[in-house]
């Protein structure tokens, strides 16, 4: 049995963020075995991992910390679910000084205050059952600062939307931080091609309809 689908989608999107920190430094020292410049990111390769960090002119120009993982090459970004997704597919696992992060918490964090990322292609044993690639972040500690922000990706007619907003509030050792996600998809006119073969005493049958169905969930 075939199934295929068919819809016409119009996006827009919107996006606002905030973010003022004021760092103290925190880095943990490892031994380096090979380093490359790659564009605007200085790369360090070791046996199980590799190290990225940013130039100041890469830094200035993103948004927030998750603008800068999509220049690794070895991730991207999902334009459909405004995720950051890895190249050679599989489950991805986000981690923010060792501690796992979702994507409002990666974004809530400024990137100058991003001392390296690092990369994973085999997790660590701890997270090798949970994920295929594992990335962290290792940042600065904000003494005292607070970030927000709110993105939306709508498409008017089909009447999907995807939106989030978060905030984030630190002061010395404690953070609070607050986030809300939505995922509608309420689309009345979908398009929908059915094909059936079969076999059947040596003889192939095959039928074929098109059909109007409602296509709708919330997340």
């Amino acid at each position: 049995m075939k199934k295929n689908t068919v819809a016409v989608v119009l996006l827009f999107s919107l996006s606002f963020y905030s973010q003022e920190v004021k760092p103290s430094d925190s880095i943990i020292k490892t031994k380096e075995i090979q380093e490359v410049l790659i564009k605007a990111q200085r790369k360090k390769q070791f046996s199980d991992h590799a190290n990225y960090t940013f130039d100041k002119e890469a830094l200035e120009k993103a948004r927030h910390s998750k603008d800068l993982l999509t220049t690794l090459p070895e991730l991207q970004l999902d334009p459909i679910s405004n995720t950051v997704t890895s190249i050679k597919g599989g489950k991805i696992l986000f981690l923010i000084n060792g501690i796992e992060a979702s994507d409002n918490q990666i974004k809530s964090i400024a990137p100058t205050n991003v001392v390296r990322v690092e990369y994973f292609d085999i997790p660590p044993t701890r997270f090798v059952t949970r994920a295929d690639t594992v990335v962290n972040i290792v940042t600065r500690n904000p003494e005292k600062g607070y970030s927000y922000g709110a993105d939306i990706t709508s498409a008017f007619i089909t009447g999907f939307v995807n939106g989030s907003a978060y905030g984030n509030y630190t002061k010395g050792k404690n953070d609070f931080g607050l986030e809300y996600n939505i995922n509608l998809r309420d689309y009345d006119n979908r398009i929908v091609d059915k094909i059936y073969e079969y076999d059947l005493n040596n003889l192939r049958y095959r039928s074929a309809e098109q059909q109007n169905d409602h296509f709708g969930y919330t997340d």
